[in-house]
């Protein structure tokens, strides 16, 4: 017999606000904005005798043929009485939505967890490593929980003059094009779409922010964030490779961290890096190790 769901897209805003585990990238905002630049459908699935919500995005570009739960970033189901779920609860869940839509998951991503014993399942799927900054009440603390070598970089900024806003709007484009220049020097598995870093930019909700370090006019780092639930997702990054001496991205991610603890959120992911110089930057932020997994 096929699992009895409830399609709760409508009301999923509000729902997801009570699930313990929400990041960001399982918000509604985050979901549909995917869906009008990539194509294809955002949908919330409920399995009600346990509550389990399942959020996917099927067809489009992002998933031809099928879904993805985790779609950019991570996501995976969400419980109402749980902070995560095991791998096992989240392909029962996925299976079910699989069979209900008669199509296939083409991608699940669980959000980051506490590192434990190595999974074991037939299922296994990618252990990706991240990086989760614990954000304290005030950024005095935040300040204090730095590495020697970062709050020395974060002064080097200053001393040369280097600078910190929010963009806006006006800015997308030259923040996309750094970060799509960042992104094919590292290998990045895709190019972000100027669209969505225009909407991102556009956003007047909270939900997105996108924090700039300059050097007069110029923009040499820029950093594109997600915040919401209590939660931020360090999303994008770019930097000019001829200032790289100048360490402009201390001071940005600097800004970012601040601007978090500034409005009551309580731990950043900074992100899985491809390049292990780019993993050692994000170490010393006062960070913990966590991981997510990747079933495809």
């Amino acid at each position: 017999m096929p699992d009895r769901l409830r399609d709760v897209t409508a009301s999923w805003g509000s729902i997801v606000a009570t699930m313990p585990g929400a990041w960001p990238y399982h918000s509604p905002l985050w979901g549909n904005l995917l869906a009008e630049v990539f194509g294809g459908t955002f949908q919330v699935f409920e399995l009600p005798l346990d509550g389990v919500c399942v959020p996917i995005l099927s067809g489009g570009t992002l998933a031809a043929d099928g879904f993805r739960c985790g779609h950019i970033g991570y996501g995976g189901a969400l419980s109402p009485g749980a902070d995560d779920l095991s791998l096992r609860a989240h392909i029962d869940a996925v299976a079910a939505v699989e069979r209900r839509l008669l199509l296939p998951c083409k991608r699940l991503v669980t959000c980051p967890r506490a590192r434990t014993a190595p999974v074991s399942t037939p299922h296994a799927g990618t252990v990706r490593e991240t990086t989760l900054v614990d954000l304290p009440a005030s950024t005095d603390i935040l300040w204090s929980s730095y590495a020697g070598s970062v709050r020395t970089a974060v002064r080097k900024c200053r001393r040369e003059g280097l600078t910190t806003r929010i963009l806006g709007p006006a800015e997308a484009a030259a923040a996309a094009h750094l970060i799509g220049d960042t992104q094919s020097r590292v290998g990045a598995a895709y190019r972000v779409p100027t669209q969505l870093i225009g909407r991102l930019a556009r956003d007047e909700s909270g939900f997105a922010y996108l924090v700039g370090c300059f050097r007069g006019d110029a923009l040499l780092a820029v950093g594109v964030f997600l915040r919401a639930f209590g939660r931020v997702a360090y999303l994008y990054n770019g930097w000019e490779l001829e200032f790289r001496q100048l360490g402009a991205n201390y001071l940005m991610l600097h800004q970012a961290l601040a601007h978090a603890v500034a409005h009551g959120d309580r731990v950043m992911d900074l992100g899985f890096s491809h390049q292990r110089e780019l993993r050692a930057f994000k170490e010393r932020w006062g960070g913990r190790p966590a991981d997510l997994i990747v079933v495809e």
